[in-house]
């Protein structure tokens, strides 16, 4: 029986799935820039994708993202400019034919998806109707005068929210 890394790799191999081979390589070429970030920065980076001539970071913590955007991106363009052989399967999917073409054109943007920067909805509170089972039968043993007469309008709002309000049938 195969093992799901020789399925890929005839997959691959294959003439139909050329376009999906060259992305995925390309893909790989692309995690190697994931290295050059902190290891803070790793943790929360979910993606590296490239959309013409943007190089997008996608992060799931805005602050990674702001940090990108203003302190790595020249880390980023350092690595491709010392290391373009490392890059050439992704140039290639991309039909560029020089690194220092690629760098001219080249945007870089860090972001957080909107789904992560929306705020959770807040579920409407409902309110509840609780009825009293005491009925106010209870014996007010409060010999101040303040809490005894506290206790008696506790027993006066049970009393007057345990009244079943009477429908009158015409």
């Amino acid at each position: 029986m195969k093992t799901i890394h020789q399925v890929f790799t005839s997959l691959l191999m294959d003439s139909e799935f050329s376009t999906l081979a060259s992305r995925l390589r390309s893909r790989q070429n692309l995690e190697i820039l994931k290295h050059i970030l902190p290891a803070d920065m790793q943790k929360s980076l979910l993606h590296i994708s490239y959309r013409a001539p943007t190089l997008l970071f996608c992060f799931n913590h805005p602050s990674h993202a702001y940090n990108f955007n203003h302190y790595k991106k020249k880390d980023i363009i350092y690595c491709l400019k010392t290391y373009p052989d490392k890059f050439d399967t992704f140039l290639a999917s991309i039909g560029v034919k020089s690194m220092q073409i690629f760098i001219q054109n080249l945007q870089l943007s860090g972001y957080v998806p909107k789904h992560i920067l929306q705020n959770p909805t807040t579920k409407k509170l409902t309110t509840i109707h609780i009825d009293e089972p005491a009925n106010g039968t209870f014996i007010n043993h409060a010999t101040d005068p303040h809490l005894h007469a506290r206790f008696e309008a506790i027993r006066a709002l049970i009393h007057k929210l345990n009244k079943k309000p009477t429908t009158s049938n015409s």
